[in-house]
């Protein structure tokens, strides 16, 4: 595990390779990916919440009902791994979760590289 230096808001990071030690440690997968990312493949019991949203025409566009998504199906009971496609979308919905959500960032790890990296480790994936 290791810490983004960008400020002390930011969660730690951990890399792909370890995701299997967090959840086998009693951390859920809060993939903050869009539908049709996530229906590509997954890490297995992933709770999915876009961040962003795809429209029609491709454009990705901010998912309005994320906060309230997230207090619908995350619990703080526990602590949660968010993960996106490569690590831009995770690191803003663990500044939400922690900034407007009242979640302890502590609680939260970001998955360095996202979907690309752990993909990349040949770490199983679910479609």
């Amino acid at each position: 595990m290791f810490m983004c230096a960008a400020s002390a808001e930011d969660v730690a990071l951990v890399k792909p390779a370890e995701v299997a030690e967090y959840t086998g440690n009693g951390f859920k997968v809060l993939d903050v990916r869009t539908t049709g990312e996530f229906a590509q493949g997954r890490i297995k019991g992933a709770v999915l919440v876009p961040l962003m949203n795809r429209t029609e025409d491709g454009q990705m566009v901010p998912n309005g009902a994320f906060e309230q998504q997230v207090q619908e199906k995350v619990s703080t009971d526990h602590g949660w791994l968010v993960v996106c496609g490569s690590g831009m979308r995770s690191a803003r919905a663990c500044k939400i979760l922690t900034q407007k959500l009242g979640f302890d960032r502590e609680s939260l790890r970001d998955v360095a590289g996202g979907m690309q990296a752990y993909a990349s480790a040949q770490l199983p994936v679910e479609q």
